[in-house]
């Protein structure tokens, strides 16, 4: 009897063991890009809080202060930045997995999902919250979910559409190091450059899948909504988007003002919501602001809406298969949780 629990004893702490060591997390501390030392104390409060949420799935969850030397297959990365801009915060998190990468790098990183939210230092500790249960979403899905229930199809793009594209294109420079984008979570021009250099490579849904983070990453960086609306690369990407985003649509453009509005805003608020919603009654094929919106809801606990999201997202997006098999795992996830409420 007592050989049988010793046995069972150590079998149960190896499979623990095993289990941590799959499922490593490192948390790298958010740089503080502004070097404003009264801001230093946001980096400790955040990745606590990720570490913290990360440990209810019992994963081995370590916050570093740099990226170890050797990362080793299935061990994931949480890399972070945030940086003060008028009166806000912006705060940058990219969720990445050591293993086969559908994004060109040399360090055989996959970036799972790149996402950015804005807000006044007075509701951190609502933010952080909403960074920690995405951290979960992203992580705990893509640890634990081997395949996703979805078989996206491959979208089509008419010749119509690659000769209007072709002809944007054709004016625009695109030099880019994918490594920066997945190892700088702070990086947004490399995400628009990306998305031009995939579709001049014919990869057209990838294209899409970059700029559209670029333009959720670059737009709580502007004065107004009005400064926003004039710059010329936030036009250039929404007419790239004109032409790529599925399907038809007479106030496209409209919506698309409504999505980037959206972002102006970037910090999970009712006008956030306001504006992702609209744009989506105008334009029903504007996944990226479904997508949004699943993340969003998430954030604040409402799982049944966030699940209604997602799934509206995975049955009409035409974005990158990589990202779409990284999106559609923790649609399981989702309705696991929200069976309970």
């Amino acid at each position: 009897m007592k050989n049988l629990l010793l046995f069972l004893t150590i079998f149960f702490a190896l499979e623990i063991n095993l289990y941590a060591q799959e499922n490593r997390v490192i948390i790298l501390q958010p740089k503080n890009l502004s070097k404003d030392s009264q801001l230093d104390w946001i980096s400790q409060t955040f990745s606590k809080s990720i570490q913290l949420e990360l440990r209810k799935d019992k994963f081995k969850a370590d916050i570093l202060d740099s990226i170890p030397s050797s990362i080793s297959p299935n061990e994931y990365l949480i890399l972070s930045a945030f940086k003060k801009f008028n009166d806000r915060i912006i705060f940058f998190i990219n969720f990445v997995r050591k293993g086969s990468s559908t994004i060109d790098n040399s360090s055989d990183m996959d970036l799972i999902d790149s996402i950015s939210i804005a807000f006044i230092p007075d509701i951190i500790y609502e933010t952080k919250t909403y960074v920690s249960r995405l951290a979960r979403l992203y992580i705990t899905s893509n640890a634990k979910i081997s395949s996703a229930k979805f078989n996206p199809v491959s979208y089509k793009f008419s010749s119509e559409k690659m000769t209007k594209l072709s002809e944007i294109l054709g004016r625009v420079q695109s030099n880019v190091n994918y490594e920066d984008i997945i190892m700088n979570p702070a990086e947004q021009d490399g995400w628009l450059r990306a998305g031009i250099d995939k579709m001049k490579k014919g990869e057209i849904s990838y294209g899409l899948s970059f700029i559209s983070r670029y333009i959720s990453k670059i737009c709580p960086e502007f004065s107004s909504e009005e400064e926003l609306l004039k710059n010329d690369k936030i036009n250039l990407a929404m007419d790239i988007l004109k032409i790529t985003l599925p399907g038809e649509s007479k106030e496209r453009s409209e919506a698309l003002k409504l999505f980037v509005i959206s972002q102006f805003f970037g910090d999970f608020s009712e006008n956030e919501i306001k504006n992702l919603s609209s744009s989506i009654e105008k334009d029903r094929f504007l996944w990226m602001a479904m997508k949004k919106l699943g993340d969003i809801y998430f954030a604040r606990g409402d799982y049944r809406s966030s699940l209604t999201y997602f799934r509206d997202y995975i049955s009409t997006t035409n974005e990158g298969i990589g990202f779409i098999m990284n999106i559609s795992k923790p649609i399981s996830l989702v309705e696991e949780l929200s069976r309970g409420f």
